[in-house]
């Protein structure tokens, strides 16, 4: 996360944990487009969460509450309260 809230990943994306709308490794850092304003954010095996700074959280790769779901999109969590930091 940079200094403006931007995201930027890169490495292997076999489950589309890069959020870069797409199943393609990156070898250089590249901003995911779709997020801003990120304030935290964490990885899991294959996953990716963020916080936005209004608390909202988002994920993108293997979901991670167990569902089978992937996707190569931030997908932004429903149904729970605002968060304030992630921790994985």
């Amino acid at each position: 996360v940079d200094e403006e809230g931007s995201v930027w990943t890169f490495g292997s994306n076999s489950c589309g944990q890069l959020g870069h709308t797409s199943w393609l490794d990156k070898r250089n850092p590249t901003k995911v487009n779709s997020l801003a304003r990120i304030d935290s954010i964490g990885c899991l095996d294959y996953c990716t969460i963020c916080i936005d700074s209004n608390g909202h959280a988002w994920w993108f790769g293997r979901s991670p509450v167990g569902t089978g779901q992937e996707s190569c999109s931030p997908v932004q969590v429903s149904g729970v309260p605002p968060f304030s930091d992630v921790f994985c």
